[in-house]
C-alpha cells in the first residue's frame, strides 16, 4: 500500500495528493504492526 501511495502521488497533481496521504499513513501502520507481530 505504502510503494502504491507513492506511486499514485507521482501521478496526481498538488491538490489531490492530501488524498493520497491517508494511504500511505494507514500502509506503513499495517507494516510496522506486521513486522512487531513476527518480531513478537
Amino acid at each position: 500500500m505504502v510503494c502504491l501511495g507513492l506511486l499514485a502521488s507521482l501521478q496526481r497533481t498538488h491538490s489531490e495528493k492530501l488524498q493520497i496521504i491517508p494511504m500511505v499513513v494507514i500502509g506503513a501502520g499495517l507494516t510496522m504492526a506486521a513486522c512487531g507481530q513476527w518480531i513478537y
